[in-house]
C-alpha cells in the first residue's frame, strides 16, 4: 500500500516516540502522527509547571514538532 496514508496514534501519553514512526514515512510522506492527551493536558506535566494551559499546549506542540523533525525528513 505505497500510496496509503497511515494514522499513527499513541505519540506522547501512550508511549509512542517519533523514532518509532520513522518506518511509516518515505520522503516525509506516508503518515499522520496523532497526539491528543500529551498536548491537551500538557499543563499537568512538571516540565510545563508555571505556564498557562495555553502556553503549555504551545510548548508541547513545539516539542513534538522538533522531536518528529529529527526522524521524519
Amino acid at each position: 500500500m505505497p500510496k496509503s496514508i497511515f494514522l499513527l496514534p499513541g505519540y506522547g501519553a501512550q508511549g509512542a516516540t517519533a523514532e518509532m514512526t520513522r518506518a511509516a514515512f518515505h520522503d516525509g510522506k506516508g503518515a499522520i502522527i496523532s497526539a491528543s492527551r500529551s498536548i491537551l493536558y500538557a499543563h499537568r506535566e512538571a516540565k510545563y509547571a508555571g505556564q498557562s494551559w495555553q502556553k503549555s499546549v504551545e510548548s508541547a506542540v513545539l516539542a513534538m514538532k522538533e522531536d518528529v523533525r529529527q526522524f521524519v525528513k
